[in-house]
């Protein structure tokens, strides 16, 4: 008993849970649970940023370019009423939150122990295709069948678009979860982890989403015969 409880301390020390509570915020659907997450990365980093070096992160530009054009385009409207001043200022908000995610997650990069991040990043996706599959069984528990795919009861409320109905572990649309499992198993794939690339996969194909399964065979298909080993 010991010696699981030792072993399973040392797992929890080899995982970053700041950066994992701070990317299942930011990547949930509701935008109040993404806003939790800028006082979480406050809290922890509030000197953690230099103000010096802020301008040579170049993958800021992208947020502060939109940002750019968000002015422009309300400066050329015709009318500058309330409202869309209000709904201006709320997307420059929110486009100002991001690169200050963006930045925060890139040192984080920067910062941390690679194994330490590769656990991280593996606990995430382990985490969604474990809710992905959970909500598959509760499906197929309501439908009384292994195979909701083709169940036709409830007004036809599965069958064809059951993925509809199956999301993860940032409660987001089918198509966010399947791009997600997508990255998953590229990235186990990258680890030489295929036992769970091919777990991440399951997860991407119970989804059924046609735009990310062209997205993810467009990339296998390059990936095969210039980016792998005979293994992969």
């Amino acid at each position: 008993m010991n010696k699981f409880l030792t072993n399973l301390r040392e797992r929890a020390k080899a995982v970053n849970w700041l950066l994992l509570v701070v990317l299942l915020l930011l990547l949930n659907v509701k935008l109040v649970v993404k806003l939790a997450a800028i006082p979480i990365i406050l809290l922890s980093r509030y000197r953690g940023i230099d103000w010096r070096t802020l301008h040579r992160q170049k993958h800021l530009y992208f947020y502060f370019s939109v940002i750019i054009i968000t002015i422009i385009n309300f400066l050329l409207s015709p009318s500058f009423d309330m409202p869309r001043v209000l709904s201006t200022g709320l997307g420059i908000f929110l486009w100002v939150l991001c690169a200050f995610a963006a930045y925060y997650l890139f040192r984080i990069v920067q910062q941390e122990d690679l194994h330490k991040l590769y656990n991280t990043l593996s606990l995430f996706f382990i985490l969604h295709f474990s809710v992905v599959f959970i909500n598959l069984v509760m499906i197929m528990i309501e439908c009384g069948t292994l195979n909701p795919y083709t169940f036709k009861g409830f007004h036809q409320k599965y069958y064809v678009s059951t993925g509809d109905h199956i999301s993860g572990i940032t409660m987001d649309s089918p198509v966010t979860t399947a791009l997600i499992g997508a990255f998953g198993v590229l990235y186990f794939l990258y680890r030489r982890q295929l036992i769970l690339s091919l777990i991440s996969m399951a997860a991407v194909v119970v989804i059924a989403s046609n735009l990310t399964n062209v997205m993810l065979a467009g990339t296998l298909i390059f990936l095969f015969p210039f980016k792998t080993d005979a293994i992969q």
